[in-house]
């Protein structure tokens, strides 16, 4: 029997050690458990912070440019000065698109539908416009008395055909985007349709987009807006003019039309930006094509505007992906080249304004480093006054800068936490 006994115990003692070992593993995974617990804990708390910051920054910006907004609906390029404000549409645009963003629980959606109610209202027939091309839409001085718009004087001109039919469609996406509302762009789609055609009129045969009649340069930064528009119009068309409640109206076959030539002319505007504008032995893009269809001379990374600048407008317009070796490249080698996020490009006298795209740019680039310091700078020695040359369109670019950056933040907590189980005294 001293063998079984033997085995027995040989036994018991075997079983004691796997018990042991299981619970040395348990009391190990727990301990990495916790810790790891903790570690996304912290994480989770610095992106909060992180998100916080922007969420202020952004809603103070946000709620300055709806300040703005004269009583007509238009958003001036800046402050009136004695009772008189100037309107560029372009920024105009890019300022409502601000507005758009979903940053807040305040709704500016009032603000942004009376500004698009007066674009479309003023937008030129052929007969006005001096070119005679329909759908354009004028700079405008506007006299204000007490705090109401009393005058409108037509400036007569603009400074784009292209760039400011584009921006003006990125707006109707994001509006629709944000609030899935079909009602007012079916109401308003004949001055709509009116936009893209005159968009995809500025599209030459070479595939890119000239400035305007009468100026027939053809810019990158021009064209990286309008192949963003081509995509929105195209969204535009599938989303709310091509979608089942409008198969058995009578404009169904001529939106489809339409979608069909854009997306013929947005294939060709991306092949050719590429191949016109792209300069692989230097691995820069040019600035742009003159009225002869010849390369307009690049001045070289010290010559901020447009030179330099405009070499992350692929990245901004999502032309180049963020994740092509192209965009890290041309984004790096300006970013070495320019101090950008300490105001740099503006000390040194490189540029008149301050540029907040570029803070875009960083985030579309997920730099949050450079985005930060220039967020912080512009908070410290802009954002209280918005003194001159501080504009509107700045303000929106700070807003689109912050809202990325929150959106990376978001991403970042999904990451280390996808089922939202890791608590923060804020959760």
């Amino acid at each position: 029997m001293s063998w079984k006994k033997s085995g027995i115990k040989k036994n018991t003692i075997g079983f004691g050690l796997i018990a042991l070992g299981s619970v040395l593993i348990i009391g190990v995974v727990a301990f990495f458990m916790i810790n790891r617990y903790f570690e996304i804990r912290e994480l989770k708390i610095e992106y909060q912070e992180e998100i916080d910051f922007y969420q202020k920054i952004g809603r103070h910006e946000q709620e300055w440019i709806a300040q703005m907004e004269l009583s007509n609906g238009a958003f001036p390029f800046c402050e009136e000065t004695n009772g008189t404000a100037n309107i560029v549409p372009y920024f105009s645009d890019n300022a409502a698109i601000a507005l758009l963003n979903d940053i807040t629980e305040e709704s500016y959606l009032d603000e942004v539908i009376a500004y698009m109610d007066w674009h479309l209202k003023h937008l030129n027939t052929a007969n006005d416009d001096l070119y005679g091309v329909d759908g354009t839409i004028y700079d405008y001085t506007i006299i204000v008395k007490d705090g109401v718009v009393i005058e409108e004087i037509s400036v007569g001109s603009y400074d784009s055909m292209d760039s400011y039919a584009a921006t003006f469609i990125m707006l109707l996406w994001e509006y629709y985007e944000n609030t899935g509302d079909e009602n007012y762009l079916i109401k308003n789609r004949n001055d709509i349709f009116r936009i893209i055609r005159t968009m995809a009129g500025t599209i030459d045969e070479d595939g890119l987009s000239i400035v305007k009649d009468g100026y027939p340069i053809k810019y990158l930064m021009d064209n990286t807006e309008v192949n963003m528009g081509l995509k929105d119009a195209i969204f535009l068309l599938e989303k709310v003019y091509l979608n089942e409640s409008q198969k058995d109206t009578q404009n169904y076959e001529e939106a489809l039309e339409l979608k069909t030539d854009l997306e013929e002319l947005l294939t060709k505007n991306t092949i050719q930006i590429d191949e016109l504008l792209w300069n692989d032995s230097e691995q820069r893009y040019e600035v742009g094509l003159n009225n002869n269809s010849q390369i307009i001379t690049f001045k070289g990374w010290d010559q901020f505007y447009p030179d330099a600048v405009l070499q992350l407008f692929p990245i901004i317009y999502e032309i180049d992906s963020i994740e092509d070796e192209q965009a890290k490249f041309l984004y790096a080698k300006f970013s070495n080249q320019y101090d950008w996020q300490n105001f740099g490009h503006f000390k040194n006298d490189d540029a008149s304004f301050y540029w907040p795209l570029l803070a875009y740019a960083g985030a579309m680039m997920e730099d949050e480093v450079r985005v930060k310091t220039y967020i912080l700078n512009y908070q410290n020695t802009l954002m209280k006054e918005h003194a001159y040359p501080v504009y509107i369109s700045d303000a929106a670019w700070i807003v689109r800068s912050c809202n990325k950056m929150i959106n990376h933040y978001e991403r970042k907590m999904l990451r280390i936490d996808p089922f939202g189980l890791v608590k923060t005294s804020k959760d």
